[in-house]
């Protein structure tokens, strides 16, 4: 197994993350070209991770990076805010990726927007909308589906919505609640 950050941008400053609170002094990324240097370890590979802490949508050259990965027998899985699921990226990790997990903390557009710093949960619906649809219509249950959200105490209430958004659109995996310790006052 093997775990890469594709890049060390984000693309949204969501109140619980470090990225709010710190700029990186450097943003790396990785190119084709540097990615394949990797490419003699992927036959012995049985699994790849595409994230750690950061968007890996941003990377600028996921998609050729993503059919690279797919050339090989192994798992592959990511985490997103699913705001920059286009539907060429769709149309490429269904059938291909294994897991996908999509980061919503706020299961109303206004308490989305309060914990994701951005007004795009409808975009989220919609790009999860269509991934299940280009399943359907490649008759593949991949990209196993899961939602990960923040376990902030002035969100438990959302707990169901979370559960009931998880069944709305058919995430098999469920639900991952993370914890979240608060180090500023401004978390609590």
């Amino acid at each position: 197994h093997i775990d890469l950050d594709l890049s060390s941008k984000c693309n949204i400053r969501c109140r619980f993350c470090h990225l709010s609170f710190f700029d990186p002094k450097e943003i790396a990324e990785f190119d084709l070209k540097n990615f394949l240097l990797l490419e003699p370890l992927f036959e012995h590979l049985n699994s790849i991770t595409l994230f750690s802490k950061y968007e890996p949508l941003t990377c600028k050259e996921f998609l050729p990076i993503f059919k690279k990965i797919s050339e090989y027998d192994m798992e592959s899985y990511f985490s997103t805010n699913g705001i920059l699921l286009s539907e060429e990226i769709i149309d490429n990790i269904v059938g291909n990726l294994t897991y996908l997990t999509i980061s919503i903390t706020g299961f109303t557009n206004e308490t989305y927007r309060e914990n994701m710093g951005v007004d795009k949960l409808d975009r989220v619906k919609e790009n999860i909308e269509y991934i299940n649809k280009v399943k359907k219509e490649k008759n593949t249950i991949y990209p196993i589906l899961r939602i990960s959200t923040v376990g902030l105490l002035d969100m438990i209430h959302e707990l169901k919505m979370a559960v009931d958004f998880a069944n709305k659109y058919d995430i098999k995996e469920g639900i991952q609640v993370t914890s979240f310790k608060a180090f500023s006052k401004e978390l609590t």
